[in-house]
């Protein structure tokens, strides 16, 4: 893991991460990132389980997994600043 964090990071000062995310994972590891980071998101926004399964198109069991991670790591909420998410509040 320390490797990855090391390219991580040098990837971050040429401004290269997605060229570094792309050369070592596969379009759908790729999707499956984002789709967590969407789930994430979602909740943070405090959406149910079932509006974020309907919203994303996926399982129920999909966004469980996410909502045990948050509830795991508390301070990975930190990373999700609603005010800057992929998806708008909804109104």
């Amino acid at each position: 893991m320390q490797k990855f964090h090391k390219l991580i990071e040098q990837s971050l000062k040429k401004d290269q991460l997605e060229t570094l995310l792309k050369t070592l994972l596969t379009d759908q590891e790729l999707e499956k990132i984002t789709e967590r980071i969407n789930i994430l998101e979602l909740l943070m926004q405090n959406k149910t389980q079932r509006q974020i399964a309907k919203e994303l198109g996926i399982s129920i069991t999909t966004v469980t997994r996410g909502n045990k991670i948050l509830e795991e790591n508390q301070e990975i909420k930190s990373y999700f600043n609603t005010s800057d998410s992929i998806h708008p509040k909804s109104t």
